[in-house]
């Protein structure tokens, strides 16, 4: 009796935890958001040479991998909240150093690039703590429904700040929306709860003898979702950041104006995503379900460029985008299942690193391809790329039917739960026979 009520406090400081972490979500997409709008136009206007801005902006990826790599070794032995507010706070000096730079008008290059590389360091942080972040402040059954609230406050923001950005751009100097975006950042580093939390998880995951882990190479889970991941990574970024603008301007002949909105499309579509999410968020879905939805993304990814019709591409890149984005948050609710404890940290950091350096060699890719290819054997490509890898998961699945284990379907959280439990605790009883 005393335990049941011990736990249900718990359960209720872990939710007040997670609406803190939510908060903190909520003013770092709004500082970060301005910061990705502003920073390219900075960039652009600071390097001498207008050819330098590709290269400027590909080594501003750098950091950003460092930081992600940083992440696992950081959440072994600190909480995901202590690295959450270290890279708000880093964010947060970052702009502010680059709010001065901008209103100082002969400010030295190298100074720009120290800002840059130290916000980008920090972002890097960031993306595989939060994923961490959320087993320790909810409870299990609860994983994925605050993994939808997370990134859907992630996708309707980025709308709503573009919105606010290019409606208030004329009004507020350049420099002006740095300062704004240091100080709510700032405002980000302090609403992460305590570090109480970290002691309860870290008894807990002694309690179940989970053990440290620096990268599971051997595990097949991992190598499968790094495989979905570079797939989707070089299948997706290439085409979107290379070859869309292009395909705007000489297949579809239509101004900036389309193509903005053929941005507001995907973001329409993971709104749309999210939506949906929040219907079965508290049942587990099966893997199968997961790799059906990226196989249908990636199908409608490459299809944009067979019809050069606006309202194709505009239909096509928001169903595309809506099937990632549930596939994309599905995911992260079962890494948080299949790796638990100090697992957790370095599986999100080592995903996150094929993301930071897939997406610079997906565009590198592409700009070579153009420079032989149309701009349509971009997405037929990208499209190829992503269900190539969802072949090979499949294939290899067929073959391998017991070695992900969880192949529980449309049960409810609890009871599947319990149901991997009991076989997980059998299978290692069996080994030590």
């Amino acid at each position: 009796m005393n335990r049941d009520l011990a736990d249900s406090a718990s359960h209720r400081r872990m939710t007040v935890a997670f609406y803190r972490v939510w908060a903190s979500e909520i003013a770092r997409v709004i500082a970060g958001q301005t910061a990705t709008i502003l920073l390219p136009w900075f960039i652009l206007h600071m390097v001498p040479n207008p050819a330098w801005y590709g290269e400027a902006l590909m080594l501003y990826t750098l950091p950003r991998a460092v930081g992600t790599w940083a992440t696992g070794r950081l959440t072994v032995r600190w909480s995901a909240l202590r690295v959450l507010t270290a890279s708000a706070g880093l964010s947060a000096l970052a702009l502010a150093f680059l709010a001065v730079l901008l209103g100082w008008h002969g400010a030295p290059l190298v100074t720009v690039v120290i800002g840059a590389a130290l916000l980008s360091f920090a972002e890097g942080l960031y993306f595989p703590a939060i994923g961490t972040a959320v087993p320790q402040v909810v409870a299990k059954g609860q994983w994925s429904l605050a993994n939808t609230i997370l990134q859907g406050t992630y996708q309707l923001g980025r709308v709503v700040v573009a919105g606010g950005v290019t409606a208030l751009w004329v009004f507020v100097p350049e420099w002006g929306w740095l300062v704004v975006a240091a100080a709510v950042m700032a405002v980000a580093a302090l609403l992460p709860p305590g570090w109480r939390v970290r002691r309860h998880q870290a008894d807990e995951s002694a309690a179940h003898g989970t053990a440290p882990v620096r990268l599971p190479w051997r595990d097949a889970r991992w190598v499968v979702l790094a495989v979905l991941t570079t797939g989707v990574t070089l299948g997706y970024m290439g085409p979107t950041v290379v070859g869309l603008p292009l395909f705007v301007r000489t297949v579809l002949h239509a101004s900036g104006a389309i193509y903005a909105r053929l941005i507001m499309a995907e973001a329409l579509g993971a709104v749309l995503a999210i939506g949906v999410l929040f219907l079965h968020s508290h049942q587990r879905i099966p893997l199968v379900l997961l790799l059906a939805s990226m196989g249908v993304g990636g199908a409608l990814w490459g299809t944009l460029a067979i019809v050069p019709n606006v309202w194709w591409a505009f239909g096509a890149m928001g169903l595309s985008m809506a099937c990632f984005t549930w596939a994309n948050v599905q995911s992260l609710s079962i890494i948080q299942h299949w790796f638990s404890g100090q697992q957790l940290g370095p599986v999100m950091s080592t995903l996150w690193m094929v993301t930071t350096v897939g997406g610079p060699v997906s565009i590198g890719l592409a700009g070579v391809a153009l420079a032989v290819f149309p701009v349509a054997v971009l997405f037929w490509g990208g499209a190829a790329v992503i269900l190539l890898c969802l072949g090979v998961v499949g294939v290899w699945w067929a073959c391998h039917p017991t070695a992900l284990g969880d192949r529980v379907t449309g049960v409810a959280q609890g009871k599947a739960d319990k149901y991997i439990l009991v076989r997980y605790n059998l299978c290692r009883y069996n080994r030590r026979r």
